[in-house]
């Protein structure tokens, strides 16, 4: 496994930070098992980011410091949460979801990422699929 894979990118916390109003029967339900109502939107957020990595050519197992995504995550399950609540495109539900996904796209063209060298493609091929926040000097 890989730091990336093996890693909490979002928490429970991370989610309360940013909107301390979430729906209070999904955040008090919690399974047996640990498990609660926003884990599988975390899920999906930290995919959604595995993606974004692989379509620009990284590696996810090459993030040194998988916590440099938290902020990402966070906006990105905040996002699909939301999109899961609206019952129509005019609601708060929809509103917060696109305001979420706004923060997402800027902070995930922005972060900075710590990454293992021998991961990292020919500074031609990051510079090519817009990637410039990766320092190319390690590569």
């Amino acid at each position: 496994m890989s730091l990336f894979s093996d890693a909490t990118l979002c928490t429970d916390a991370d989610l309360a930070a940013q909107e301390s109003r979430q729906p209070a029967a999904a955040k008090a339900v919690r399974a047996p098992s640990g498990n609660t109502a926003y884990d599988g939107k975390i899920d999906l957020a930290k995919a959604k980011i595995e993606s974004w990595l692989r379509k620009h050519n990284f590696h996810p197992a090459g993030i040194l410091d998988p916590t440099q995504l938290t902020r990402a995550a966070t906006y990105k399950s905040l996002e699909l949460m939301y999109r899961d609540m609206a019952s129509r495109n005019d609601s708060v539900s929809w509103d917060k979801a696109k305001y979420y996904g706004g923060l997402y796209d800027d902070e995930i063209d922005t972060v900075q990422l710590d990454f293992d060298p021998s991961m990292v493609p020919t500074p031609t091929a990051a510079v090519a699929c817009g990637v410039t926040a990766i320092p190319l000097a390690h590569c």
